[in-house]
């Protein structure tokens, strides 16, 4: 079969945590002489092999993985996708080039979208003219684990008036200056740089003004992905929203959620599993890693962070984004001696539950941003769905229809099963202020709707008119005086 493939596909695992990417992935990769590249952006760290739920040595030696504990957590705590990116893609390519399956498989979602489409921006600054502010389109801008950092989708054109453009670009310009005077030195070390303190409110007003569009875009509370954009105009002089334009002219006209497709030909796996069943399957895993040494393995590394680094833990920060940390916060806080004590034990089963919430609760989270990122987006690549929720009939309804759909892929023949339909719709940007409710913000039209619809608004629009009937009634009286 092999002599006879043509051009070699990409092949991608996605799925929530606990479906059985590895699983398939190693056996894609024994049937179809493939090497795995990791997409994982905690299990890049080293050490922490169990909270990071990271494929075990011997697994590891049935097929070639790449992309695993290369990352030092106590000297870089600020990696980020393009690093990733960057290093993925010479390795994709190698194994292209020497005629073996690159199958890459992991959870973190915006790290596979990274390799499979074109749109990172890139936020260096090139002295290639007067100004010194060459944008170049390429894909690669430091973005932090943060789903906000990934270019969003853009759908709607900005409506105002000529005298808004001219007042717009006047106010434009002086804060452009601003905004480039004052940039952040050192973003390594104050993330927030001299955002920082200014409240998310004004951040939203400056961003209004320099990229409207964006803004109508993004909550006002929402600071990450505010500080994001004032960040690209402040580097470029130019709106975010100008630039996703720019790529969506790169990617042929259409408004797709990103750029361009990187591969000709991919191959993509989505591991469904019924939520109940997977919900149960993420707590008994729990349970296991709690009887593997999770608790140890914790401590030691908390230990030995703060002898090293001599700083409490950030949890926006590199590996102390994984969960655990946070749940078992106060837990891994007390002195040895304590941790036998009632007080201990109640922490360690509070610690216990919140990481079993967290689980199930990340995993719904995967699957949200796989039918929202890989589903819905216009021009999407083919996604095709097998399902783990039976693991004794894995082989039938998981292994054996990925190797049929990959076969024929690798024959440049059509699989004799479709692709997953979208289903649902796309987001639809739309700015709305709610003055019933304390001028509550919306930012897309489903949530406008869902909030419009609901009994709380409802509650509230009705305590208004009464409010408002009362009031004219007493001024129809004092009138009528």
């Amino acid at each position: 079969m092999m002599a006879a493939m043509r051009r070699l596909p990409v092949v991608v695992v996605l799925g929530a945590t606990g479906t059985g990417k590895s699983k398939l992935a190693i056996e894609l990769g024994q049937k179809f002489n493939g090497e795995i590249i990791s997409a994982d952006s905690m299990q890049i760290y080293e050490g922490l092999n169990i909270i990071t739920n990271k494929v075990t040595s011997a697994e590891q030696l049935q097929c070639q993985h790449h992309l695993i504990s290369y990352v030092n957590p106590f000297t870089n705590t600020s990696n980020t996708v393009v690093n990733f990116r960057d290093k993925a893609l010479p390795i994709i390519e190698r194994v292209l080039a020497e005629g073996r399956l690159p199958i890459i498989v992991g959870g973190t979602n915006y790290y596979i979208e990274s390799l499979l489409w074109k749109f990172l921006i890139d936020l260096q600054v090139h002295d290639e003219g007067p100004d010194a502010k060459k944008l170049r389109m390429s894909d690669s801008c430091p973005v932090t684990h943060n789903r906000a950092a990934s270019v969003a989708d853009e759908s709607f054109e900005e409506e105002v008036t000529l005298e808004d453009r001219g007042e717009a670009t006047l106010l434009r310009g002086n804060l452009a200056q601003e905004l480039c005077r004052t940039a952040a030195s050192d973003r390594a070390a104050d993330r927030e740089g001299k955002f920082k303190d200014t409240d998310s409110s004004e951040l939203h007003r400056q961003l209004t003004v320099v990229d409207p569009v964006t803004a109508r875009k993004i909550h006002p509370h929402n600071r990450r992905k505010i500080i994001r954009a004032l960040e690209v105009y402040s580097q470029h002089g130019v709106p975010l929203s100008d630039i996703l334009k720019s790529q969506h002219a790169s990617a042929g006209g259409m408004e797709a959620i990103s750029g361009p497709a990187r591969y000709e030909k991919t191959c993509i796996f989505w591991i469904q599993c019924d939520q109940t069943v997977l919900d149960d399957r993420l707590d008994a895993r729990v349970d296991t890693m709690m009887q593997h040494g999770l608790l140890q393995e914790l401590h030691d590394f908390h230990r030995e962070y703060r002898q090293k680094m001599q700083g409490d833990c950030d949890y926006t920060l590199g590996i102390f984004q994984s969960i655990g940390f946070k749940e078992f916060h106060n837990y891994l806080l007390l002195p040895e001696s304590e941790r036998d004590t009632v007080k201990g034990r109640q922490l360690r089963d509070e610690g216990l539950e919140l990481l079993k919430l967290a689980t199930r609760q990340y995993a719904k989270r995967q699957i949200k941003w796989i039918r929202n990122r890989f589903l819905k987006r216009p021009g999407a690549l083919p996604v095709y769905g097998v399902d783990s929720t039976d693991v004794s009939r894995w082989a039938e309804n998981v292994l054996q229809p990925a190797c049929d759909i990959l076969s024929a892929i690798l024959q440049d023949e059509n699989p004799g099963v479709p692709p997953l339909e979208a289903g649902g719709t796309v987001t639809e940007h739309v700015y709305n202020i709610c003055d019933v409710c304390a001028g509550r913000v919306f930012t897309t039209l489903q949530e406008w709707d869902a909030h419009t619809n609901s009994r709380k608004h409802k509650r509230a629009l009705s305590r208004q008119r009464k409010q408002l009937r009362k009031a004219a009634m007493l001024h129809s009286d004092e009138a009528s005086k």
